[in-house]
């Protein structure tokens, strides 16, 4: 019921190069409900500690899932995940399974 995982992340964009250690666990609270939590502490001087906790529900046999989630992650994927911002934004997605 409990996913432990540890996540090396590097992103670089013109002169600027990040890395860290995405730390996250992922609890099923049901069979399609699950509680998904995540720290990456960063080299990033500014906002050095990116956080995000939420949930996501699968549909069944579905491909499909919905994630609502809490971050303080500029962006969703690669560079935007090793900066952070002061201000928490809440966000609903739509995911597919391939």
């Amino acid at each position: 019921r409990l996913a432990l995982s540890a996540v090396p992340k590097v992103a670089g964009f013109g002169n600027s190069n990040f890395a860290g250690l995405g730390l996250g666990a992922n609890y099923a609270v049901t069979n399609d409900l699950f509680a998904i939590a995540e720290v990456t502490p960063t080299d990033n001087n500014d906002n050095a500690v990116i956080w995000s906790v939420g949930a996501r529900k699968y549909f069944g046999d579905s491909p499909y899932s919905i994630d609502l989630y809490g971050t303080n992650a500029i962006g969703r994927e690669g560079y935007g995940t090793n900066i952070g911002q002061n201000d928490a934004r809440l966000a609903l997605a739509l995911r597919r399974a391939f």
